[in-house]
């Protein structure tokens, strides 16, 4: 075993991990929220199923296109980060990165009251040389480092690589 594959990751980000919980947050709200809204309304049970039906397919189409991705996990080590997925790994040093950005977005006003408080979405966004995609993703915090994956990382990119933090405000969302 090499010097890099003994260090365990200080960063771990897993597309698919993210899917299967979006999946069964879908799932619970079509199975049990979709029936009983739809049936108090109509009153048929025929309508009921063609609706749960057609949600069905979307779903499956919709995860089906994230699972079947190229990139699924990514992995940040004290000195390097690995990029895996379907087939595919690739490690990389810090100093490949060669943009490193982060937005902060506000949900909507009617998340924050569903809450009962004020947060920001944080995402972080990097490219690495020689490769066309834009890797983009919610920021990840370590709760033993006390830091999140933006500013570790941002003091491991060369200078160069980054860029302000974005509000979203600034970028015209909404």
């Amino acid at each position: 075993m090499s010097q890099r594959e003994s260090a365990s990751p200080v960063f771990v980000y897993s597309y698919t991990r993210v899917i299967i919980q979006s999946m069964i947050v879908s799932l619970v709200g079509l199975v049990v929220l979709l029936p009983s809204v739809v049936g108090a309304f109509t009153q048929n049970a025929t309508y009921v199923l063609v609706v749960i039906g057609v949600d069905a397919v979307f779903y499956l189409y919709y995860y089906r296109n994230r699972f079947t991705a190229r990139v699924k996990r990514f992995k940040f080590y004290e000195n390097y980060l690995e990029i895996s997925g379907w087939r595919f790994k690739k490690q990389y040093n810090y100093q490949d990165v060669s943009w490193l950005s982060m937005t902060k977005k506000e949900p909507s006003h009617l998340v924050n009251k569903l809450y009962g408080t004020h947060f920001e979405l944080e995402t972080i966004a990097f490219a690495i040389k020689d490769e066309p995609v834009l890797f983009q993703f919610e920021n990840p915090k370590n709760k033993n480092l006390k830091s999140d994956l933006y500013s570790w990382m941002s003091r491991k990119v060369s200078p160069e690589a980054l860029r302000k933090p974005v509000s979203s405000q600034l970028m015209g969302a909404r």
